[in-house]
């Protein structure tokens, strides 16, 4: 036994037995003596550290605390389940030492603390020296102007295909986030044609002139990903086509009903969904693509009353990836509430209209 861990061993004999009072003095004993033998004290040795502080911190101030995280935060091996606990403080001035420089921080912790505390905790997140894709996408959804612009400035934060695109869509109309991030080295040149081109003059004419050079990337970067685009969506067509044809006679024979609808949505199967309310609804397939991708859900709630699909197949069917972003409770209870409210023949007079639209 080290002589540190029979220290450890005495303090804890005498907080079991309430005999010591001043607990603030005795964090700063502890920590003192932690800190002497940090680069020494194995594992085990540091979980013993990490008991007993973990513990002792429940009964002390925000001063206090914020003090121990400040002296603990760049420390290598720091108690892991004490820096989380600070990490997660309620109050930004203790847990923003932590959230900004230790490395005892894992993705899942920083996530939980992204999605669930103030801004001050998003912002000392963003300027870690190295943050990962998983953590800035939260950043990027949560995170107020301040919270971006420490973001796109940080060059060791990675961002993710989808991270991009949402932090250049939300630097949309916003002079300087624009600007800072269209510097970043990983923004693809079609998305920095795209920040260039909605900016106001006075940055684009900034930028232009920061990228004399990127003019002719930008525009073959752009061609490209419309090529793309176009053979994505050939390819696509083609596969609905194959789909509904098989589909067609599940319909003829009459199987094709709001059991098996569900099931498709259930098992993700959205180009079988898609084909099949095309054929039950005698609706287009291109009409229907385009009211999955409504974000009331208005037009399929109209759809689903009209052919007479049952909520629980029309919340399946919003369970899949046919928006911008995934389905919100909000959200499917609101279209609930328009389903509910929407009568059989209502719903089959607004569908005439549709299909004479259409």
């Amino acid at each position: 036994m080290t002589a540190s861990t029979a220290i450890l061993r005495d303090i804890r004999r005498s907080v079991a037995t309430r005999s010591v009072h001043d607990r603030e003095s005795l964090i700063r004993y502890v920590t003192d003596l932690f800190l002497v033998n940090a680069a020494t004290l194995s594992d085990a040795e540091v979980a013993h550290f990490d008991e007993l502080l973990s513990e002792l911190i429940c009964e002390i101030d925000v001063a206090a605390r914020a003090l121990l995280a400040l002296r603990l935060a760049l420390v290598r091996n720091a108690p892991a389940a004490l820096m989380r606990t600070l990490a997660n403080d309620a109050d930004p001035i203790v847990a923003r030492p932590v959230l900004m420089h230790s490395g005892r921080l894992d993705d899942p912790t920083l996530v939980a603390v992204a999605q669930t505390k103030s801004q001050e905790h998003l912002l000392a997140i963003s300027r870690r020296e190295s943050v990962s894709e998983t953590v800035t996408d939260v950043l990027i959804e949560r995170g107020d102007e301040q919270v971006l612009l420490s973001l796109a400035d940080n060059e060791g934060a990675r961002l993710s295909k989808h991270g991009v695109e949402r932090l250049v869509g939300r630097a949309e109309g916003h002079e300087g986030l624009a600007e800072r991030v269209a510097r970043r080295r990983d923004i693809p040149p079609a998305l920095l044609a795209k920040l260039i081109h909605t900016a106001s003059e006075q940055v684009r004419a900034r930028l232009e002139a920061e990228f004399p050079h990127a003019d002719r990337e930008i525009r073959r970067s752009v061609e490209n990903a419309a090529i793309h685009v176009a053979r994505r969506h050939e390819a696509e067509a083609r596969d609905l086509e194959a789909v509904r044809a098989s589909l067609e006679r599940l319909h003829q024979e009459g199987q094709l009903d709001d059991e098996q609808i569900r099931s498709f949505a259930e098992d993700g199967l959205l180009g079988e969904v898609k084909a099949a309310l095309s054929l039950i609804s005698d609706l287009p397939a291109s009409f229907v693509d385009k009211a999955l991708g409504q974000e009331s859900g208005e037009i399929l709630s109209v759809i689903a009353r009209a052919i007479g699909l049952s909520w629980a197949t029309v919340r399946a069917i919003l369970q899949l990836p046919i928006w911008k972003h995934p389905a919100t409770p909000n959200e499917i209870r609101a279209c609930l509430h328009r389903y509910e409210k929407l009568g059989r023949p209502t719903a089959s007079e607004i569908m005439r209209f549709y299909k004479t639209r259409a």
